[in-house]
This record gives C-alpha cells, structure tokens and sequence, in this order.
C-alpha cells in the first residue's frame, strides 16, 4: 500500500503473474482510498504447451495528502505469484505547488 505524504500527479503500474493452469479468471483492481480505478483482468491461455498467466494495469492518478493507493479485491487471488514476476510501483510526476 501506498499513502501520499506529497500532494500532485502519479503514475502506478502493476503487473501480476498467475499460477499457470490454476484457474481460468482472475480479477483485480488498483484501487485508491478502497475505490477502484482501473481494474486488471487474468483468463489462462495455452499455445504449443506453453502457458502464460499475467495481468497488467498502469494509471495515472491525482492524489491528495493521506490518499491510499493499492491493488485490491481480487476474485480467485490465492492464484497470484509472490515473486519478482510480480510488482506494484509508482512514482510522483508533479508536486502541486
């Protein structure tokens, strides 16, 4: 989770990589202050017995001093990877002055 100690524009991407072949759907959201904003979708795919499972959103957001940023209310998220394929990041593009 991220909270805003400097009010201005920010930039958040995500990208979350699913258990090959547990599941056909998965859903999340990167949500602000618990509302999503943009929501990330996951459905299983096999090509050539090669399986690939990730999901990605990136969002540019105006956040306000105390505002919470994460990713959140995922549907099927016991499937989600917890390694280095997976990652929430975001940076501050511009203060307010």
């Amino acid at each position: 989770m991220f909270t805003c100690r400097i009010q201005g524009h920010y930039w958040f991407s995500s990208t979350l990589a699913i258990i090959p072949a547990s599941v056909n759907l998965i859903t999340c959201g990167v949500k602000v202050n618990d509302n999503t904003t943009v929501s990330m979708v996951a459905q299983s795919f096999q090509y050539n017995f090669l399986t690939a499972n990730f999901m990605t959103a990136s969002a540019g957001l105006y956040l306000k001093f105390g505002d919470t940023v994460q990713v959140g209310g995922c549907i099927n998220a016991e499937q989600i990877r917890n390694h280095s394929s997976t990652i929430f990041s975001g940076f501050l593009i511009k203060p307010d002055v």
